[in-house]
């Protein structure tokens, strides 16, 4: 079977466990989806389907979007459609509009480049004062400062380049309030952090799945690192669970569904879990679980998305963000994949299986076996 791997890595459209509020508006498009407009939770119209943008703004609308138009005009649009901002717009390294997260939204500084943060109402609470600054999650964020600005292309000016690289520096965790927290926190490290797990204490005692930084008040601040929470459940919990080949803890183990793709249809299939889960089932996952714990090096975990055409209905709302992307910061997927190869080495075909955590720990939600 042709196993669709670039599917598992698509980039989809978003998410920080993202409840919609009834205040939001919720982003609608024409038939070819080259006109956007917002609607309410009622199905009312608040800004017609008339605006032609070049990158697309943030799929929910709480009160206040970028908006960047085909004739290059960036601004902030508030609900009462006052314009805000202009010439300010945040726009990522991967061409994605930031969107309102705790309040707050990224601005660029139309001079020095650096970024700021806005508040709900447009008002800078935070100046441009950093290369770079990650959203805020638990009223924190990580953010860039003192680095250089330098660019891929030759000979140009660093400060309008397309593509810019910041070279040294220093990465700091601040507040809300734009205070220190932490004066140094590696990046690598930071991307992987449970935000929302933040334990504070005036010893650093090493736990099991945390990481500790002391901060410059001399307190240590821990964070549940997902990689090693997730590798630990899946080798201590998931695959003893499966060994024993229960059913009914495996029900317990996995999403309300489980998708797969279907080589005889071409499609993924959304199925209830416990019309996948049977005796079959649970052998092909204890002969994968044996392979994974035999074969290390025919095997990898990798963090992964959630691909919206595919997980589309209600059961995944919570787990995009305001931008339509999985809210990777509270609600992480992994997928672990199995290589199967010749006698040369040379790979013959490849199997995953996928989980994403949840309010209730971390399920199964998808597999791709060969048949």
């Amino acid at each position: 079977m042709k196993f669709k791997i670039f599917l598992f890595l698509t980039l989809l459209l978003s998410t920080i466990s993202y409840s919609q509020q009834k205040s939001d508006w919720i982003r609608v498009e024409n038939y070819d989806g080259s006109k956007i407009g917002y609607k309410d939770i009622n199905g009312n119209v608040k800004i017609a389907v008339d605006l032609e943008t070049t990158f697309a703004p943030p799929k929910y609308f709480n009160h206040i979007i970028p908006i960047f138009d085909l004739n290059n005009h960036n601004y902030y649009l508030l609900k009462n459609k006052q314009k805000i901002a202009l010439d300010s717009v945040y726009i990522s390294s991967d061409y994605e509009l930031d969107c309102e997260r705790e309040n707050k939204i990224r601005f660029r500084d139309k001079k020095s480049r650096k970024i700021g943060f806005l508040n709900q109402n447009g008002n800078v609470i935070i100046p441009a004062l950093y290369n770079y600054a990650a959203p805020f999650y638990n009223n924190l964020a990580v953010v860039l400062k003192n680095a250089t600005r330098t660019c891929l292309e030759q000979g140009v000016d660093s400060l309008n380049c397309e593509h810019p690289i910041f070279k040294g520096g220093i990465t700091q965790l601040i507040n809300d309030k734009n205070q220190l927290v932490v004066d140094s926190i590696d990046t690598a490290i930071a991307t992987n952090l449970n935000w929302y797990s933040l334990h504070v204490s005036a010893t650093n005692k090493e736990q099991i799945n945390r990481v500790s930084f002391k901060g410059v008040n001399g307190d240590f601040y821990s964070f549940i690192d997902y990689d090693k929470e997730f590798k630990n459940w899946f080798f201590n919990t998931f695959v003893p669970v499966v060994n024993q080949r229960s059913i009914k803890q495996l029900e317990k183990l996995s999403f309300i569904e489980l998708t797969t793709w279907s080589e005889n249809e071409q499609i993924w299939k959304n199925n209830k879990n416990s019309e996948v889960i049977n005796s079959e089932f649970v052998e092909k996952l204890v002969s994968k679980a044996q392979f994974l714990l035999e074969n290390p090096k025919n095997s990898f975990f990798n963090s992964s998305d959630l691909n919206p055409y595919i997980y589309q209905n209600k059961n995944y709302d919570e787990f995009y963000d305001c931008n339509g992307n999985l809210f990777k910061e509270k609600y992480p997927a992994y997928s672990f994949y199995i290589n199967y190869v010749d006698a040369n080495q040379s790979l013959e075909y490849q199997e995953s299986i996928a989980f994403i955590k949840t309010e209730k720990g971390y399920k199964l939600f998808t597999y791709s076996f060969k048949n």
